[in-house]
């Protein structure tokens, strides 16, 4: 796959293309996958945020920038930036209440990689991680993504999500993170199927944005 023309996309700027043909170059090979290859996901996750001008879009393509970034230049304040921006995104994406096919799958792929960052800079006290894997299943879950895992992209994703998902149980129930895990399974059992996406979801891109902004 050659990467696509992205000076085309009306926000990206010079040096985030940069960026994103650095993700399509050598980033992606770091992507933890299952099944499939990194280069497919790679490829689904590029068409994705290429697809509309939508929050979510907009949301996976600064998760990608911020992935992209920490992996070239290691920790700085644009890495940060990217990541910030992502939150806010997947913020207001989930506030604009039902989420359609497309964007649930934007969604879904945005928190994925903002789950790949964290595991990118891993830190004994930090379980950030894990809030983006359930937080992806959560969208999954709420809007039947799954129905739909015929299509090659969707399947590639859900995929991608449950292999890590997999991972996550495991590091909750025989890790430090296990207190956490107990808390938010109960939660989660507790909750109703047919909730608000907003409602539905463990993930608290708000909250996980105050605290990277310190407020």
């Amino acid at each position: 796959m050659q990467p696509p023309k992205l000076l085309k996309h009306p926000a990206i700027h010079t040096n985030q293309n940069e960026l994103l043909h650095y993700f399509h170059d050598l980033a992606h090979l770091s992507l933890v996958t299952f099944s499939t290859t990194p280069a497919g996901i790679r490829d689904a996750l590029m068409r994705m945020a290429m697809t509309s001008n939508s929050a979510s879009s907009s949301a996976l393509l600064h998760a990608m920038l911020a992935y992209s970034s920490l992996h070239h230049y290691g920790m700085s304040e644009a890495a940060l930036k990217f990541k910030v921006q992502a939150l806010h995104l997947l913020s207001t994406s989930a506030e604009d209440g039902q989420l359609s096919l497309v964007n649930a799958s934007q969604h879904v792929a945005a928190s994925m990689l903002l789950g790949s960052f964290e595991t990118l800079r891993p830190s004994e006290s930090s379980g950030e991680w894990l809030w983006h894997i359930w937080g992806a299943v959560d969208v999954i879950q709420a809007t039947q993504l799954s129905d739909h895992s015929s299509e090659s992209e969707i399947y590639a994703l859900i995929d991608w999500v449950n292999y890590h998902h997999t991972l996550s149980r495991f590091s909750t129930q025989h890790w430090r993170h296990k207190a956490l895990a107990q808390k938010v399974f109960g939660q989660r059992i507790q909750r109703s199927d047919r909730a608000a996406t907003a409602q539905l979801s463990i993930y608290k891109p708000v909250g996980l944005l105050r605290e990277q902004c310190g407020v």
